[in-house]
């Protein structure tokens, strides 16, 4: 079984957001199971994206900012 697409834990993390269930409530859970389903490459990708000023002064929370790291990736 593969990986769901960046789109598809998009749309998952919406219907969430839809029945009212708050991102704190569940982005410190799936932020670990999403992060670990990266390619090796992928993942370095990420932590030196994640590692920026900008990502840190963003207050987004880590599981939104890896969301917009992926969805970037997918659309360049």
């Amino acid at each position: 079984m593969g990986f769901p697409s960046c789109m598809t834990i998009e749309t998952q993390l919406r219907a969430l957001e839809t029945l009212g269930v708050a991102t704190d409530k569940y982005a410190a859970m799936l932020f670990p199971l999403v992060e670990s389903c990266l390619s090796e490459e992928l993942l370095r990708a990420w932590q030196r994206y994640s590692n920026t000023s900008l990502v840190q002064q963003s207050g987004q929370t880590r599981l939104d900012s890896l969301m917009s790291f992926l969805k970037n990736e997918v659309e360049s």
